[in-house]
């Protein structure tokens, strides 16, 4: 069976770039409506909103599944993705590639951190710290790695003070004095869970068999990379911008990281089968007379 030739490949990888550049622009474009401080005081109202949601045990598993957007954490999975893909016929510059797209997504993360910010009351920051799952404060590592795995009746119950002065908040007017800020932007959890997600969702339907399982768990990976920024969002530890803007940059990175292991898979030269010339009995008869 013949490989695709490498003309082929830069066709099937380009739509991939295209979509790459396209998320790209719709993030510097949301970047610049975001610096202009228009999505300011939606934001907070938002987050204002927020502190309605009932608070649960439940915030301590999302809390501590934050480790798994770590940056060291994706580092190790996109390695693991890495040899992966090499096992299954890609070059092994596939994984500085990986690398290089993880390095690209820490360095828009710091620096969008350091050139924006946004303000907010300092009161709506003291609710929002309860959404954080404030009882794990303190706690032994096993409970912590009880909260990780689910195992919530390990997990001490919410302070009621706590709870009942996030709801006071949550009928606060936001008002006008902002005596504090935040600098989050963009939420690096959610482009690391949708750089790493979107990638394993697309090695997960091009090589796993049978089929229909690859495409199967590829839906739930790519459903599982938005939810992982979702959860910093529903914790109160990222803006609902910041989140936006992860997602747009990790779909960014993720489709640059799909076309780069479309262009890296190994291709054999196409084989050609030699033809033999059919026998042909007047054709013949001619060769036989002519050579008398």
């Amino acid at each position: 069976m013949q490989r695709r030739v490498p003309s082929q490949k830069k066709a099937s990888a380009f739509p991939w770039f295209m979509a790459a550049i396209g998320a790209g622009i719709v993030f510097l474009i949301y970047t610049a409506v975001y610096a202009s401080g228009v999505l300011s005081q939606s934001t907070l109202a938002i987050e204002h909103w927020l502190l309605w949601r009932p608070i649960t045990r439940l915030d301590c598993s999302f809390y501590e599944w934050r480790h798994l957007g770590e940056a060291q954490v994706t580092a190790a999975v996109l390695l693991i993705l890495g040899v992966l893909c090499m096992l299954a016929g890609h070059k092994k510059r596939v994984l500085i590639y990986f690398l290089l797209l993880l390095g690209v997504s820490v360095a828009f993360e710091l620096g969008g951190k350091m050139a924006f910010d946004q303000p907010m009351p300092r009161t709506l920051r003291s609710g929002m710290t309860v959404l954080t799952c404030p009882q794990m404060d303190g706690q032994p590592a096993s409970v912590q790695v009880a909260a990780g795995l689910g195992l919530l009746g390990q997990v001490p119950d919410p302070p009621r003070k706590q709870v009942s002065w996030a709801h006071d908040v949550a009928q606060m007017p936001i008002g006008s004095v902002m005596d504090d800020s935040e600098s989050s932007y963009p939420g690096g959890h959610a482009t690391r869970w949708c750089l790493a997600g979107l990638m394993l969702a697309w090695i997960t339907a091009r090589y796993l068999r049978p089929r229909f399982l690859g495409k199967i768990l590829a839906f739930i990976f790519t459903i599982g990379s938005f939810l992982g920024g979702f959860m910093q969002f529903y914790i109160g530890v990222h803006f609902i911008t910041d989140t936006i803007a992860g997602y747009l940059l990790g779909i960014t990175l993720a489709c640059c990281g799909i076309g780069l292991l479309i262009l890296t898979e190994k291709g054999r030269a196409p084989q050609v089968t030699p033809i033999s010339p059919e026998r042909h009995p007047g054709r013949d008869a001619a060769i036989g007379l002519s050579r008398r």
